[in-house]
């Protein structure tokens, strides 16, 4: 059964390195976080405006 998950695990898609290099996809996560973060406080703020 073990080697059954090891070739799951083997076939599931990943990118490779050479597709995404790991500046890149920390940079993006992090603009994903700072719109997160926007979209939070803006909510807050209109929250205490009303």
């Amino acid at each position: 059964e073990l080697g059954d998950m090891d070739d799951t695990w083997m076939d599931w898609p990943r990118p490779s390195q050479d597709e995404i290099p790991d500046s890149t996809f920390e940079s993006r996560r992090k603009t994903i976080l700072q719109k997160l973060l926007e979209k939070f406080n803006d909510y807050s703020l209109r929250d205490e405006d009303n």
